[in-house]
């Protein structure tokens, strides 16, 4: 019998005030960069955390620059919201 794999599918929301910040904490931004990584924990409900970087364009780096800020994009977490379905398309 053949092994067969399984994909699962996560909806992720971040909070905004994480960006809010990295933009304030950045000359220049003209994009963002936004990594991965599988955090070890024995909860499945946190199995994904981005890390966002900022890429800049400034006169102190005119051929362009990542931020030394960063910031790792915590999974939103409101008690309130019940459904942990992605929406509808």
């Amino acid at each position: 019998m053949e092994e067969s794999q399984t994909l699962r599918f996560y909806w992720l929301k971040y909070e905004v005030s994480a960006i809010q910040e990295l933009i304030q904490n950045s000359n220049g931004i003209d994009s963002f960069v936004f990594s991965y990584y599988f955090p070890k924990s024995p909860k499945e409900s946190k199995p994904l955390q981005l890390v966002a970087y900022a890429h800049m364009l400034n006169p102190a780096h005119p051929d362009g620059v990542y931020s030394k800020h960063y910031d790792i994009l915590s999974v939103y977490n409101n008690p309130n919201e019940t459904n942990p379905s992605p929406p509808a398309t």
